[in-house]
């Protein structure tokens, strides 16, 4: 999911979902404010690492030949995609859906990287 939005959101689809499909729903580090693990935060690296980590340990340990299908959301569609990146092997389909990043910031105007970072606070 991405921020603001809560785990919650998928519950219902979720529910559908795991009537035919194995689902593994992953919470961000430091998401859940009355979980916080590392009040400095995380290096980007080390979250993308994790939850390569947690496709592998959940799903592809259990079944090699399994075909995962990878559901991003919003801001953690960045996430994703660059898990996607380093670790193509982990994934056969990625579903994107209202993703606020097309992968250009390098070609944003000043303003726009300025309402990005007020709108992440």
């Amino acid at each position: 999911h991405g921020w603001p939005d809560l785990p919650q959101l998928w519950s219902k689809l979720i529910e559908e979902f795991q009537k035919e499909y194995y689902c593994v729903t992953l919470e961000l580090p430091n998401y859940n404010k009355n979980r916080i693990q590392n009040k400095w935060g995380y290096e980007f690296m080390d979250i993308v690492r994790a939850v390569a980590y947690t496709i592998q340990d959940r799903i592809l340990s259990k079944s090699p030949h399994s075909q995962v299908t990878l559901v991003i959301h919003d801001w953690g569609a960045l996430i994703g995609l660059v898990t996607n990146k380093f670790y193509p092997h982990l994934f056969n389909r990625i579903a994107a859906i209202d993703v606020g990043d097309n992968g250009k910031q390098s070609e944003w105007s000043t303003y726009q990287k300025l309402f990005t970072m007020g709108y992440q606070w």
